[in-house]
This record gives C-alpha cells, structure tokens and sequence, in this order.
C-alpha cells in the first residue's frame, strides 16, 4: 500500500508530541503539532510530515488520544476505512472514518468562524511508498527473492533428454517447455507421456536445488495426446464430448502438403523460409466441397485415423521422412520417434481441441489437465506456464481452417470464448488456493521487459513513471539478444548492462530476469545440428552482469539529474541515464 496519509485533527486544544519511537522520522526533531490551523488541500506539504512504515503506526500518531480523530485515505483520493477506538458513536464520515466531532464535508480550508469543536488539521503522518504487495499469482508462503542468482529465469528446452541437476545450477525460476527432453519420453514409454517427462526433471532439479522454482508447461486450448492423460480420454469414446469434431460429412480426399510459412520475417533466422524447424502450413488440393484442410489419419502408418474428432499435426512427434507439414528428414524441433509410427495412443500424434461448453470437460481440465499428478499436484512442481487461448478468431495456434472444418458459427465461437474466460477464472482460483505459482503472471506474458530497445524519449517516459513518488514495478525482464545472421550463425547481446541496469532499478521484491526474448526459449531450441555453431545457453545467454551479487534494495529509484534515475542496493549503486542510453553498476 503506497502513499497512505493520516490527517490528524486536534479538537480545540492542543496536542501532545506523540512518542519518537513509533515513527521513522526524516528529522531528528520531534513534530510540533498545530492547533486550529486553516488549511488547504493544496497546502498539506506546509505542514509537519513523518514517515511510518504501516498504517497502523501512523493511526497510533492520535488514536489513544479521546480529542483526536483521524482522516485515513489513499493517494489521491481513494478513502479507506480505519476505525479509531473510543468514537462514540462510530459514525463514519463521507470519507469513510470515524470521528468523535462531526465531519467536514472536503478537505478544503476551513471556513472563518467555524467551531473548534470541529477540528482543524494537527499534522500530516505519511506512509512512505515501500515495495508493492505481491501479486496474486504468487504464492504466499514465497519470499521475496532479490538475490541475483535466485532472479535468473529460464524457459528452457533441451530436446533430448532429462539434464543433470548441475545444469540448472545459478538460476531461481525454471519453466520447462512442453518439448524439454523429447527424444526421450517420445520413446521411453508407449503410449509416450509428455507430462510425466516434464515432472521428472522438476524432480531432478529439487533434488538437488529446492529452492529453486519448477514450473511445466501446460496448453489451455489444446489437447496434445502426447500427454497422456490426454490420450488416455481421446481413446475413449465416452470423452468424445470433451473435444472439437469434424463438420458433419467432412472428407479429406485429396493431397496435402507444405509451403513457406508467411509469418516469415526475413530471410535468415526463426519462422524465416530458411528456418527447417518451424512447421510450415498446409495447403490441401480440396477436389470436393466437404473436404477439410488437414488429414484424419498419420502420414507413417496411414491406418491410424481419426475422422470424428478434429485435430491438426502442426507441432507434434513425427517419424522423420513421414512429417505431415513438410514430408522431409527434418521433424520439428526434434521431435522424432524412433519406431514405425509415433505411439501416442489410438489416434495419431495431434493437436485435438478442447470444447469449453462441456461442463464435465471443465471439471476434467482443472483436475487432472491443469491440478493431476503430473501437474499441480505434483510436490516438486511449483507452478505453470500457460499457453494458446480462444479468440473470436479461433484457438492460436492452430491450422487457420479450425472454424470452417469443424462448422463453428459466430454463435459457436462466443459461448466457447465465454466458457473459456470463466474457467479461466477457476485455473487462477485454483492456483492461488493450492499455493502454486503462475509464471508470466494472469496475462500468461511470455516476454520479459527490456530497455535496450528503447530510445532516450521511451527511457524517460517510463522511468519518469516508474521512479516517480508513487514508483510501480516490474516483475518479467529479459536481457535483448539478436541473431547474428550465416555465415556466423551466433547470438549477441544489444546492450546488457543497461538492461540489467533497469531490473535493478526497477525490479519488484519477486521479479525475474532472462537471457533473451521470452525469458530464453527463442534461444534453447532453434540452433539446429546443421547450423555452423550450436549456442551454449550458459555461454552465451549468461552476460557476467547475472553472476555478481548486487544485495538488496535500500530504497526505491529516483531521479538524480536530469534524464538520470538511481536505486540505492546495500551492494551497489545502479543508475540509468536516459539521455545516452547507458546503464551504471557501481560495487560499494
């Protein structure tokens, strides 16, 4: 709670200095309280001010005092109620507090020839603007993590298999990627489990680091049958209800295959024509009207079908040569299955979606998708990291023909996007209530704030905000890394002292730093075997600014001079000047 300040009203005598030690006053001096003094909104800054650290030490400023009451409020103008012992009548006022004299209506200067016994202003008790409350997305029992080695974050995909605990040695947060160790619960199992894959390397990890943080991967919007509490329901037909169908007499005679994905954005680098991991769209030669624009059945064994239910094959385990999108050697992002076929139980591997205007889906998704044995209700996981949702538009994520071959109409669309937002709301109620941790936080952000993008007029403006006399904070940073493009095939930092400079400055008691956009996951997966030079994520999206140790916060950031903005650390002194972009550490 920030900027809370008490307005004390003496009530035609004057008051008794209140004792030294219920307050952390800037002065050294004691208040000296006045006695029926006109005042002026405006002109509260004239009058003696304090600083106390909880509401509750300024109220005791007069409330063991019978002449005193109290006007509590919010900066600016947003009252709260506190109610001060031994009012008489407990009468609350316009403001919301309680007063043995009668209320006055504003807080402007009190007219001439009023009666004392209404009270004038004493003195102004403030509350000094401290860290803000955590969000709700953290759990309570959490505490505030500013050591620098427990703010590093990593979203993090290996692709082949469950690593070492050593790997993870110097970071806080750890969100596993729903690909993290493909190639081995790809194969490990039959039919494969995803989830359990994902759980045993949060036990690994805790294991031996329990204090840092493991959070899995989870889809809101689709059900992958890698999963295998997912597949386990799809081979079901009792669960049919659970998931999106084809339209009606839907057919899929004809040939599908790729093309250049057109969310290319050059001509080098990830989702580029060059770029053989991202799974390009499909294009099907539809000779009949009811054909549908993805195939019902694996391009590996061809036997295995299914014509009822709606999926796609965009980012699913293939057998290389037999990929759906591409029919090329090269399966996305690595993951291949060894065998035949990929084993992800009757149906083919695919993205299937679920209907939110199944009641007993919703129960089903909070239970055992989102809170079962592999997810939150596992001891070493701490919490998720949530992807894809609905929009008018559709599920993200899947093939752009989604409304068309399973027959949604607007009317379709809207019930399930209403359904959708409210079990939503049941997730994060359930996340809270189980004391687990949402990564990215309500809006599911995955990009981490970063000030080496910024230009000197962007600089200002948010750290005028951010280091005003009401400071906000952030929570998700990330230090900016670009592609170097062929022959080079690297990564390098555009500027990442100054973007440590600002977590620092501006961080928040829980807050989290990573190498590179979306805390590091464009990092971990893109390089493949036949690009010149594989990046080492320690190596390379580890800048030496996250190993030092900077303390803790002494105070909130400010502005020094002109275009420069400063927090004091116990180990450290970091500054911003926005004018020339550059970033100060400076060790005590």
């Amino acid at each position: 709670m920030t900027g809370l300040l008490a307005l004390f009203w003496s009530v035609g005598a004057m008051l008794g200095a209140p004792e030294s030690d219920t307050l952390h006053a800037r002065s050294s001096s004691p208040p000296t309280l006045m006695n029926n003094t006109r005042i002026t909104y405006s002109s509260k800054l004239n009058l003696p001010t304090f600083v106390c650290d909880s509401a509750e030490t300024c109220l005791a400023f007069c409330v063991n005092d019978s002449k005193c009451g109290a006007i509590v409020y919010m900066e600016p103008y947003e009252p709260i109620k506190v109610p001060r012992p031994g009012c008489a009548a407990q009468r609350w006022g316009v403001d919301g507090c309680c007063y043995p004299a009668p209320v006055l209506a504003t807080y402007d200067i009190v007219p001439p020839g009023q009666p004392a016994t209404y009270g004038f202003v004493s003195a102004i008790v403030r509350h000094a603007p401290g860290p803000p409350a955590p969000p709700p997305w953290i759990p309570a029992a959490w505490t505030p993590t500013y050591e620098m080695n427990k703010s590093i974050s990593l979203y993090w995909r290996n692709g082949t298999g469950i690593e070492p605990a050593d790997f993870y040695d110097g970071y806080g947060l750890v969100m596993l990627d729903w690909a993290h160790g493909a190639q081995e619960w790809i194969n490990a199992e039959s039919p494969m489990d995803n989830g359990a894959g994902l759980a045993k390397q949060c036990e690994v990890i805790k294991a031996q680091h329990p204090e840092t943080k493991c959070v899995v991967y989870r889809n809101t919007v689709i059900g992958l049958n890698q999963f295998r509490h997912v597949s386990r329901i799809l081979d079901d037909p009792a669960y049919n209800g659970f998931f999106l169908h084809f339209k009606p007499g839907a057919t899929q005679t004809g040939q599908c295959w790729g093309i250049v994905d057109p969310r290319a954005r050059g001509t080098s680098g990830e989702f580029s024509a060059e770029d053989p991991l991202w799974p390009t769209p499909t294009i099907c030669a539809t000779p009949e009207l009811t054909d549908v624009h993805v195939p019902f059945c694996d391009r590996a064994d061809p036997t295995k079908c299914n014509r009822q239910l709606y999926f796609d094959q965009n980012q699913c385990p293939q057998v290389p040569g037999h990929n759906w999108a591409n029919d090329t050697e090269e399966t996305y992002q690595g993951l291949t299955c060894f065998g035949k076929t990929c084993d992800c139980g009757e149906s083919p591997c695919g993205e299937f979606v679920f209907d939110f205007r199944n009641a007993s889906m919703i129960e089903w998704w909070l239970n055992e998708h989102m809170g079962g044995a592999t997810a939150l209700g596992h001891p070493d996981v701490d919490g998720l990291i949530l992807d894809d949702h609905w929009s008018a538009g559709g599920p993200s994520e899947i093939d752009s023909h989604c409304k068309e071959d399973t027959g949604l109409t607007a009317a379709d669309v809207s019930a399930i996007m209403s359904a959708y937002s409210g079990a939503m709301a049941q997730l994060f109620q359930s996340i809270a209530h189980k004391g687990k941790f949402l990564a990215g936080g309500r809006d599911q952000a995955y990009s981490g704030d970063k000030m080496s993008t910024s230009n000197s007029h962007a600089c200002l403006a948010k750290l005028s905000s951010m280091c005003s006399s009401t400071p906000s904070f952030g929570q998700w940073y990330a230090v900016d890394y670009t592609y170097m493009p062929s022959p080079d095939y690297g990564i390098a930092p555009t500027n990442a002292r100054l973007d440590v400079a600002y977590f620092l400055l501006t961080r928040a008691p829980f807050a989290w730093i990573g190498g590179g956009p979306m805390f590091g996951w464009h990092m971990s997966h893109w390089w493949a075997e036949n690009k010149s030079r594989p990046i080492t994520y320690r190596k390379d999206l580890r800048p030496p600014e996250f190993n030092a140790d900077y303390g803790v916060p002494t105070s909130n950031c400010t502005a020094t001079t002109a275009g420069v903005f400063q927090r004091q650390w116990t180990k450290a002194v970091v500054s911003i000047d926005c004018t020339s972009m550059e970033g100060t550490i400076d060790p005590l």
